[in-house]
């Protein structure tokens, strides 16, 4: 797997799988939604990979809140119960304060 001109490397590639995994349980969603969800919001490239270093030391409950907060801060408004994400509407106002 590549980005760019970057190799992505066999812990990079465990770790998105883990978090795709992840994600798609606490949102309730399919792995292929949740992987196209984050490719098509940069997610994936712009952040979870380059930070993998610091991001694969992180428990499963905040990386939820993170990547959620982060897909959030670009547009992607998440209807949210506690942490776990209920549905995810792309580029929409946010539904809750």
């Amino acid at each position: 797997m590549s980005k760019g001109n970057a190799i992505i490397g066999a812990p990079q590639l465990s770790f998105a799988v883990y978090l795709v995994n992840a994600l798609s349980a606490a949102w309730g969603m399919t792995s292929p939604k949740v992987y196209s969800l984050l490719k098509s919001s940069k997610a994936l490239d712009d952040y979870i990979v380059p930070f993998y270093d610091v991001l694969h030391t992180c428990g499963e409950k905040y990386l939820v809140e993170d990547i959620t907060g982060y897909l959030k801060e670009r547009g992607y408004a998440v209807k949210a119960d506690s942490y776990l994400a209920e549905d995810i509407v792309e580029n929409e106002p946010e539904l809750f304060s």
